[in-house]
């Protein structure tokens, strides 16, 4: 399986398929729920309107996550719902670096998690 990545190097823009590997830590799969939290502007208020996709995340490591859902996201910041153990999730900032769409029409996604300041800095939750 190969990924579009959305923010390809200069070196590699206008040619398509970005299949470099880049992993700075090893992957392990899984299979468990994930909940996806998408920001979004609202065209009524002008304030940003934050929504909740499930889909599945099927590989961690260290510095990113692996997952697949049913529709395309907007934009390429999300905070996603992990899990850390069985009795433990935490919500972690996340910038998606690659996605690409599965045979089955979802969409599969590899991002990489950020520092939460500097994702969480730019929005105001109440």
């Amino acid at each position: 399986m190969s990924f579009r990545h959305r923010d390809p190097p200069e070196s590699s823009r206008g040619h398509g398929e970005y299949e470099t590997e880049r992993r700075r830590s090893a992957r392990h799969a899984c299979d468990i729920p994930l909940r996806i939290v998408v920001v979004e502007p609202s065209a009524a208020s002008g304030r940003r309107v934050f929504r909740v996709v499930m889909g599945r995340q099927c590989d961690a490591s260290s510095t990113g996550v692996g997952f697949i859902c049913p529709v395309r996201l907007p934009g390429s910041e999300v905070f996603l719902e992990v899990r850390a153990d069985e009795s433990t999730v935490r919500l972690e900032a996340a910038r998606i670096v690659h996605e690409s769409q599965t045979p089955d029409g979802r969409w599969r996604y590899g991002a990489v998690l950020t520092p939460s300041t500097d994702l969480v800095d730019r929005y105001e939750f109440d």
